[in-house]
């Protein structure tokens, strides 16, 4: 009889029967119906509580310092975590905002006024280039229009300007937002943990591939935002400090665009710095034009080369090229916030792809 047992013990289990094979597509398609119902619901508020998980996770570790300190009072730490969260983000955030919405307007108001002479500036340039030894003569009207690039301008600063008016005005959506951001931060504060422990259970994967997930999600995530907000600020408030000095009109504004652009490896505020630095050489303004080339050519460099290593470090294993596709087509598709999500879109997919190569590893020789 024991023989038997352990003869039947060896035995692989049945296959499901069609009608538990039924069960299970039937439960699998009620399951996608579901969530996709949940995303119609809520897709207007995915924004700010996809922000708020990201919130709460670079927070998890000064979260858990609190909670020992409290003494394991799970409520009050993430209370404690959320103020700490709206005095060093969100206060500053909002006081730049205001400023930033300020020069908009001022910037928008002062090149509408100053249209004629801006369309004889482009001229001039038109002019002193066809001057250039090396284009001989021919004048480069026929690749810059320079009254459709005048209208250019007046577009994308009316559009600019309207969208600003637009997020000001709308302040019930606006505050509704924000509302859902603080009050998913705190729970996901406070009961992050349970939440990812419950999801990744669900997750066919191994443990180790698991973690390298969420692991590789966290720390995209802590770059992005250190060379963001601290590098990145930085370079801003040198810049912002440096338009102003120059009497440059919208000196936080260009403060502002600096601090995003860090976001770009390789490229960054030399998108803003250049072209300052050849309209200054072009107004014939050579003392200011040599001051921009030397800061924003070598001091600003300077910060991310020196910076840069020792904040982000290897938190990113991304190529520079990765982040910069994935920072372009985040903002097109998510706005000014795809210069978060896109980099994390492409960090996950690149972890998924190793993971990927390692299960299958023997199928792929085999091709």
């Amino acid at each position: 009889m024991s023989n038997k047992r352990k003869l039947g013990e060896g035995k692989p289990a049945e296959p499901q029967s069609g009608s538990q094979r039924l069960n299970r597509i039937f439960f699998l398609i009620l399951l996608v119906g579901a969530a996709l119902l949940v995303f119609f619901v809520a897709r207007v508020l995915l924004l700010p509580i996809l922000l708020a998980a990201i919130a709460a996770a670079l927070f998890h570790p000064l979260h858990r310092r609190i909670l020992k300190r409290v003494k394991q009072k799970s409520t009050l730490a993430a209370f404690i975590s959320l103020v700490i969260f709206c005095l060093i983000i969100l206060i500053p955030i909002a006081v730049l905002g205001y400023f930033v919405t300020e020069n908009v307007i001022e910037v928008t108001r002062l090149i509408n006024r100053n249209i004629p002479q801006i369309r004889i500036w482009l001229q001039n340039i038109d002019s002193a280039i066809s001057n250039l030894p090396f284009v001989e003569g021919q004048r480069i009207s026929g690749l810059i229009d320079s009254t459709r690039l005048v209208g250019i301008i007046q577009q994308s600063l009316s559009s600019i300007l309207q969208s600003t008016t637009n997020l000001m005005g709308n302040v019930a959506r606006v505050l509704l937002l924000f509302f859902v951001f603080l009050y998913s931060l705190f729970f996901m504060i406070r009961d992050g943990d349970k939440a990812l422990l419950s999801a990744s259970a669900a997750i066919p994967l191994p443990k180790e591939d698991k973690l390298a997930i969420i692991d590789k999600f966290v720390s995209v995530s802590r770059a992005t935002l250190k060379s963001t907000f601290l590098i990145g600020g930085i370079q801003g408030t040198i810049g912002a400090v440096l338009f102003l000095a120059m009497g440059i009109p919208g000196s936080v504004l260009f403060g502002v665009l600096f601090l995003v652009l860090a976001a770009i490896p390789g490229l960054g505020p030399a998108v803003i710095w250049l072209p300052t630095t050849l309209i200054l050489f072009a107004l014939g303004n050579y003392l200011q034009a040599a001051i921009m080339l030397v800061i924003g050519g070598g001091l600003i460099p300077l910060v991310d080369y020196v910076l840069r290593p020792r904040l982000v470090g290897k938190d990113t294993q991304l190529h520079p090229l990765l982040v910069f596709i994935g920072i372009l087509g985040g903002v097109s598709l998510f706005g000014i916030w795809g210069l978060l999500f896109g980099p994390l879109a492409m960090s996950v997919a690149v972890t998924l792809l190793s993971i990927f190569k390692r299960i299958f590893n023997v199928e792929l020789k085999e091709i």
